[in-house]
């Protein structure tokens, strides 16, 4: 008698009820495969804190159980490939599969020296049509449309069953650059019986189809032809047909086009090397060009459409960029779509350009909606990939509460066996049977990624004390401490909790009070430290009425010189030779 064939089985660990970082596990038979590893920008209440990467811990489980077999990416956005470099530190030598251009955008970020860097990529190169054996599995990437060349839908199948993951798709009939969706391919995989397919879900709930990227062309073209100065466009720094767009605008305008932004700077350069982005010889402009050309003569791609305070188009705003400075006659045109939650950021933004005179086409309002489309489908394209597969079980993926949900409406008009899924939940399917489990997950923890590389788990206590220094600032004292008493002077050094010219007389004020506090004290026994503390943190609130982070040590009396040195020199690190206090041995 055989063996019964193990479930299939789906342990998304990211994406799946937040829009970013995209990432899960599938077990088929025995192979484990990883699906995407994308990154999440943090919050603004996380200062310092650059990214949020999925937990590496479902993949390092199925490394020492030995069914791992490899990273699979589906497309290049950075929700979906952005934390590979924090999953490859913990898993060096995993292989990760992807097209062309997909490994060129993830060498790319790793060419940067962000920390963490792999000690090497194990890179496996498919080409979008191909189907690779790994371990007992046949993997197909398949061409889907979106809005950057080469994404794929991916077909897994082997003797336990099959699964096809969407990735990021719309369904562009003609597209403006490059081939149309494989539906031969995807037409045979659901030929062949597919299981479960996981599918987008980010515009699944819109009423018909997504706008062909070939009308943005055209209405670009004609919002340029009656601009009098420069024309600037702006939209993400990956979107190559865009690009293309705008390059063909100002073909048909006989304006000169050029790409500003180090990121899209390098998309384009890396496009037109490997055929993707068709410009002639010398058509983009230089910077250096761009600043000596006639702005009448420009058409612009510009990063920055989120309003990001160092992209080029804020710098521009700002007034602080010589390239490209702009006022009355010249046009800024935002072609994206602005990400939730940044609507503040943007329409201050907006709101400078429109006091230099800048006539400004808003990413929202009648005026906006022929200047950008999205690369996910609406409900007819979805409907229209899905006929393509036939998949018996369907999961929406890809999106917040919201989308996931009306995804999933949408899906049950036409199809019986519609599952919610949620990160940090597993889904086993019996094919043979049909029945279906989906039942929490082991508990795994995100990591937040800060500038420099530093690691915060989720839930940490250190990145808890950098969330309330950002809102309320900080301070430390070291208190001169002998025999259970105070044994001199105490320095406080205080950051960000009164204006920088009252800061001094802050410090002199809390110092004093300690010393009138404390000299009242019997000798402390037990743990001094934190009486001490308790006793700093009363007299800041009395005195600026908030409780910040603090940090106390208490140390002997020949130990405060240093300190004393460095509550002169300012700020605790402006002087590199005098450490923060507390951070020295205590003798």
């Amino acid at each position: 008698m055989s063996e019964p064939i193990a479930p299939i089985v789906v342990e998304p660990v990211g994406g799946l009820g937040e829009m970013g970082h995209h990432h899960l596990v599938l077990d088929l038979g025995p192979d484990s495969f990883l699906v995407d590893c994308g990154m999440l920008f943090a919050p603004a209440s996380d200062p310092g804190v650059d990214h949020i990467a999925p937990s590496p811990e479902p993949a390092l489980a199925r490394a020492r159980d030995g069914r791992l077999r490899g990273l699979i990416l589906t497309h290049g956005h950075l929700d979906h490939l952005g934390a590979v470099p924090e999953l490859l530190s913990h898993l060096p030598g995993l292989p990760v599969y992807a097209t062309p251009w997909t490994l060129a955008l993830l060498r790319r970020r790793l060419d940067r020296g962000e920390p963490p860097q792999p000690a090497a990529l194990e890179a496996r190169v498919v080409q979008p049509g191909e189907t690779v054996r790994i371990g007992d599995t046949d993997v197909s990437w398949l061409r889907v449309t979106h809005s950057l060349p080469e994404a794929c839908s991916v077909v897994f199948r082997n003797d336990a069953g099959c699964v096809v993951h969407s990735g990021d798709f719309r369904i562009q009939e003609d597209p403006l650059l490059g081939p149309p969706s494989d539906e031969a391919g995807l037409r045979a995989a659901g030929e062949a019986g597919v299981d479960l397919a996981l599918v987008d879900s980010t515009s699944s709930a819109g009423d018909g189809r997504t706008l062909p990227e070939r009308e943005v062309a055209a209405n670009l073209a004609a919002e340029a032809a009656d601009a009098e100065g420069a024309v600037v466009v702006t939209s993400f720094s990956s979107h190559v047909e865009r690009m293309w767009a705008c390059l063909l605008a100002a073909r048909a305008t006989g304006r000169r086009f050029a790409v500003y932004g180090r990121s899209a700077e390098e998309t384009a350069r890396l496009a037109i090397e490997r055929g993707l982005l068709p410009a002639t010889s010398g058509e983009l402009l230089t910077l250096d060009e761009l600043a000596r050309t006639p702005k009448s003569k420009l058409l612009v791609f510009v990063t920055g459409s989120q309003g990001e305070w160092r992209a080029p188009l804020a710098r521009i705003a700002r007034g602080e960029d010589r390239r490209l400075p702009l006022g009355p006659g010249d046009r800024v045109i935002w072609s994206a779509r602005v990400i939730p939650g940044g609507e503040r950021t943007v329409g201050a933004l907006l709101n400078s350009f429109v006091e230099a005179g800048v006539d400004v086409v808003p990413p929202w309002g009648p005026r906006a909606a022929g200047l950008h489309t999205s690369g996910h489908g609406r409900r007819e394209e979805v409907a229209t990939w899905l006929s393509w597969v036939q998949p018996r079980h369907i999961v929406p993926v890809h999106g917040e509460p919201w989308h996931l949900v009306r995804h999933q409406e949408v899906l049950e008009e036409g199809h019986r066996h519609v599952h919610a899924l949620r990160s940090g939940q597993r889904l086993s399917l019996d094919p043979s049977t049909e029945a279906v489990e989906v039942e929490a997950g082991p508990e795994t923890k995100q990591t937040w990624i800060a500038e420099g590389g530093v690691r915060f788990p989720e839930g940490d206590g250190g990145l808890r004390t950098r969330r309330k220094m950002g809102t309320t600032g900080a301070l430390t004292a070291v208190v001169p401490w002998s025999e259970g008493r105070l044994a001199g002077t105490p320095v406080v050094v205080v950051l960000g909790l009164v204006p920088l010219g009252d800061t001094p007389a802050l410090e002199r004020s809390l110092a004093e009070g300690l010393v009138s506090e404390l000299s009242s004290w019997d000798p402390v026994q037990g743990d001094a430290t934190e009486r001490v503390r308790l006793a700093l943190r009363a007299l800041v609130r009395r005195a600026v009425g908030t409780k910040p982070p603090g940090i106390v040590r208490l140390v002997a009396p020949a130990s405060v010189v240093t300190y004393a040195k460095l509550d002169a020199a300012g700020l605790p690190d402006a002087d590199p030779d005098h450490p923060l206090p507390g951070n020295d041995p205590t003798p």
